[in-house]
């Protein structure tokens, strides 16, 4: 990608990859929170998915940071927290064990 360039927002085009990757984590982790409130089985691939934006985007933020901005626009997630950080971090654990 050829980050000299200029796209219609103005921004070079390797900050609209950052941002791409920054939306699709904010986008799973949505959808993560989502699945952990209807106990749904999908959940844990949305986080899988969460942990790959972030890492394939090379966003220097924690998974934390993705439930908890998300959270902060839908209060009403609040209670699957707990629950979410619980499989993010089993998941984490279990990528580094794997060593991924």
């Amino acid at each position: 990608m050829n980050s000299t360039k200029r796209l219609i927002s103005g921004m070079p085009a390797e900050q609209v990859a950052t941002t791409a990757f920054a939306w699709a984590a904010f986008g799973a982790a949505e959808a993560f929170l989502h699945a952990v409130s209807r106990n749904s089985n999908g959940g844990e691939s949305c986080a899988r998915y969460m942990l790959d934006y972030i890492t394939a985007g090379g966003l220097d933020l924690p998974p934390r940071h993705f439930i908890d901005q998300t959270i902060d626009m839908s209060p009403w997630l609040l209670p699957y927290r707990r629950r979410a950080m619980q499989t993010i971090d089993r998941l984490a654990r279990e990528r580094d064990e794997a060593g991924q």
